[in-house]
């Protein structure tokens, strides 16, 4: 979200006002209990004044009710486990963020624009069948879909979305949308899905680290892994200094399982995570508004190699070998596991953790990088906002798009930060200059949402097969890559 430093400002004061008023007499910072803690006020310096704040550009009388009925704009969004869109919706207030916020938003687009926001969610596999069998038939049923991304590139290359730059007072300019998208998945001057403070599902599946705070103190008192991260030093040599000597058979079996204590939990996927998270990507722009393979480049052969050696010659707690998604969460909230490799709506799930933790960016390749990169799971979780091919009126779409987006970063991005922050990350402020470095560098890879020739994982299929012969195979896929990179591109003539 491009209004991080907005939203948590906002957070932070109406914590402070909350505190004030209770505590009645502030001459004593003894008073203020743990809201005053001999720092000063949280800066306000990040909140945008009214003639800097950007403005929403759509014609002031953009109306399309009839009478005193509002037009219906229908969205077709995801119900995906975890990650379902909880944000599209809400049919009263019930003194919770993130519904009471989509619910004043949606009140707001009925008053200004006389709309009322419609919404059903499907699986993803549905979403991309309604999609595609909707817009053949020329039928009109939803304004908006948001399937998972590697279903968007699948109507994209089919003919059946709109190329979202030319849509009609949709500006993806607006720091409302995320602008790492327009850098990585413009093809050609096409762009047929984006993302950004329409959705919380773009933060929420995004990768990153946490750590058990009380634990490392006790063990590694000098380690800091903020500063760390501050100083441009995290990265995957210093985090395997860290944990590399932290695990502990505890149950003295002389094997370590997932009963014992461990440095570090991740699984196969990290090897694209710590890959992504190098700067490095399988496919790259071509220079030419194109794109071309990524992987056998030199600093990608070399990042590569350091990601297989680092996850096949350690021993880590693997996710994807050992417990279930709640023994894993456990054994993290009981300071079993120092660090753990998730998503950002699994911190959230850590709410009720007793010992302190905090988050941090994925590692970068080495001190040289100057620059966190942060991976997203744009594949098959991430949705991607699309107009379809077969809307009746552009315009309409676009102005109510470009609003539901804007007044989403004025209700849902702070309501958002309140849920997901108080009393999880806000636990310590170096928190809240992660937050900032995770969710203003995303990344986007147009290999691994496009899949060409069944690839997306290749990295992954090395720590499955335990094999480092990254070269060869490389060599030996790298035509059926290209193959396909180019037929793609072919599509995005039309």
């Amino acid at each position: 979200m491009k209004n991080i430093v907005r939203a948590l400002s906002l957070v932070l004061m109406l914590c402070m006002v909350v505190s004030l008023a209770a505590c009645g007499d502030t001459s004593d910072p003894q008073n203020t209990g743990s809201q005053n803690t001999g720092t000063s006020a949280p800066s306000t310096t990040g909140v945008a004044t009214e003639e800097e704040k950007e403005k929403l550009e759509i014609p002031a009388d953009a109306n399309y009710a009839d009478g005193d009925t509002p037009y219906e704009f229908r969205i077709l969004g995801l119900n995906n486990g975890a990650y379902t869109h909880i944000d599209l919706t809400a049919e009263e207030i019930l003194e919770e963020p993130i519904n009471d916020a989509v619910y004043e938003r949606n009140s707001l687009l009925e008053e200004k624009l006389g709309v009322k926001i419609v919404a059903s969610i499907d699986s993803p596999g549905n979403v991309l069948a309604t999609a595609r069998n909707n817009i053949q038939a020329d039928n009109d049923a939803y304004d908006l879909y948001m399937p998972p991304m590697n279903s968007a590139v699948v109507l994209a290359t089919e003919g059946h979305l709109v190329n979202l730059l030319e849509v009609p007072y949709l500006d993806l300019e607006k720091s409302w949308w995320d602008q790492n998208v327009n850098r990585d998945l413009v093809i050609k001057n096409k762009l047929y899905f984006t993302t950004g403070e329409i959705s919380i599902l773009d933060d929420d599946l995004t990768f990153i680290i946490t750590f058990n705070k009380d634990a490392l103190e006790e063990k590694l008192p000098d380690v800091d892994p903020y500063q760390m991260v501050k100083d441009y030093k995290w990265t995957l040599d210093n985090l395997l200094e860290i944990v590399k000597d932290l695990n502990e058979d505890t149950n003295s079996n002389g094997k370590m399982d997932e009963t014992d204590s461990w440095g570090f939990m991740l699984n196969s996927n990290n090897s694209t995570i710590f890959y992504q998270a190098a700067g490095e990507r399988l496919v790259k722009p071509d220079g030419e508004g194109g794109f071309k393979f990524g992987l056998d480049e030199s600093r990608a052969l070399a990042v590569t190699e350091k990601v297989l050696d680092l996850m096949l010659d350690n021993e880590f707690f693997r996710t994807d070998k050992m417990g279930t998604a709640d023994t894993q969460l456990a054994k993290f909230m009981d300071g079993s596991v120092m660090f753990r490799a998730t998503v950002f709506s699994v911190a959230r799930q850590q709410r009720g953790m007793e010992m302190n933790f905090g988050i941090l960016p994925n590692p970068m390749f080495d001190e040289e990088q100057k620059q966190y990169y942060t991976p997203t799971s744009s594949k098959g979780y991430l949705p991607g906002v699309c107009v379809p091919s077969c809307a009746s009126d552009l315009e309409r779409t676009g102005i109510i798009t470009e609003a539901l987006a804007y007044y989403s970063s004025e209700y849902l991005t702070p309501a958002f930060y309140e849920a997901s922050i108080k009393g999880v990350l806000t636990r310590d402020e170096e928190s809240n200059d992660m937050l900032d470095i995770i969710f203003n560098t995303k990344v986007y890879d147009l290999g691994y949402i496009y899949d060409f020739a069944g690839k997306g994982f290749i990295l992954r299929e090395f720590i499955q097969n335990e094999s480092k012969n990254f070269a060869s195979e490389f060599d030996k896929v790298k035509g059926s890559i290209e193959s396909a990179i180019s037929d793609v591109m072919d599509t995005f003539e039309f």
